[in-house]
């Protein structure tokens, strides 16, 4: 696991604690991943093509 999963991971878990109680330790983690999943889906659909894309 790397730092920056690691410090994700940590704070998906206090804000989740912090926002919704106990329940918060599910929900945090999994808010972040729903998140970061669909940031992930919007980068590849609807970035522009980089340069080095066209010279192939």
């Amino acid at each position: 696991m790397t730092p920056g999963r690691t410090a994700r991971r940590f704070f998906a878990l206090i804000g989740g604690l912090s926002a919704f109680g106990a329940v918060g330790l599910l929900l945090g983690p999994l808010v972040v991943s729903v998140f970061l999943a669909l940031l992930r889906m919007y980068q590849r659909d609807f970035r522009p093509p980089r340069a080095a894309d066209h010279q192939r």
